[in-house]
């Protein structure tokens, strides 16, 4: 599944090629993907109008509508978005597309249709109702304390839950867990203040660090990333010990037992 710095690469081409541009149709090849709303009110809406304003929390992506509430894109699996002539003809995988006046178009794509694309009337108050914790690009070392204060779970699972924070998936959690020498299966009532400070600023230098580099799915990182050894068989590449597995939350989880306490 695409993690927050995909979807935030998505929100930035989509900024390139969709902000302010006369949607004169949408074709909606596939209706599978309106989850939670119908056709006729995303047509209703979104036709003759412009996209002005994106935004994304964690994994979800937003743009609001000249005329009224926005849209929430998820990606799922395979989701992605493709810009091109309006003489091209649609690929096998476009579900949704935005025909626009300059005679070129935006088509949403998900592969194993899996993404889903909802109108919303009030992007602010969709975002407060679902709950989602501080975003992970931005998260402090006093809002990951506030977040976990009381909670009393393996460290891993509660990174994953986006409650808590929003945007961090299974690769970048073990990423962040190793570089802040913190074991998943550690308990965070157990965590210190200064483990948990270290790990806040390890989770926004990463994720910061994987937007600016573009990178999908942990490639390409430099060699001494713990995403680039992420892997059965793999190694540890500050000691070289044979990396660990555990199952936490439903997830693969890989750690080194020496280098993380």
């Amino acid at each position: 599944m695409p993690e927050l710095p995909e979807v935030e690469a998505f929100r930035q081409y989509f900024n390139i090629h969709a902000l302010n541009k006369a949607i004169t149709s949408v074709n909606i090849v596939e209706e599978k993907i309106l989850k939670g709303s119908s056709a006729e009110k995303l047509l209703q809406f979104c036709q003759q109008a412009k996209f002005i304003q994106t935004s994304r929390r964690g994994k979800f992506m937003f743009a609001k509508l000249s005329s009224e509430g926005g849209l929430l894109f998820h990606f799922g699996m395979t989701g992605d978005f493709r810009y091109s002539n309006s003489n091209e003809k649609l690929h096998k995988h476009d579900r949704l597309v935005f025909n626009f006046k300059n005679g070129y178009y935006l088509a949403y794509i998900s592969q194993r249709k899996f993404g889903r694309v909802e109108y919303i009337a009030n992007i602010d108050e969709y975002i407060k109702s679902q709950r989602f914790g501080p975003d992970a690009l931005s998260i402090t070392p006093s809002e990951l304390q506030r977040q976990l204060q009381g909670r009393n779970r393996k460290i891993k699972s509660a990174l994953l839950d986006q409650k808590i924070i929003a945007g961090v998936g299974n690769l970048y959690a073990d990423e962040a867990l190793f570089q802040a020498q913190i074991r998943p299966d550690r308990l965070t009532k157990e965590l210190s203040a200064d483990e948990l400070i270290r790990l806040a600023k390890k989770i926004k230098k990463i994720m910061i660090h994987a937007v600016q580099q573009g990178n999908e799915y942990g490639e390409p990182f430099s060699s001494d990333y713990f995403i680039s050894f992420r892997k059965k068989d793999g190694c540890c590449p500050i000691c070289n010990t044979l990396l660990s597995r555990l199952p936490i939350a439903q997830r693969t989880t890989y750690f080194c037992e020496k280098c993380q306490k």
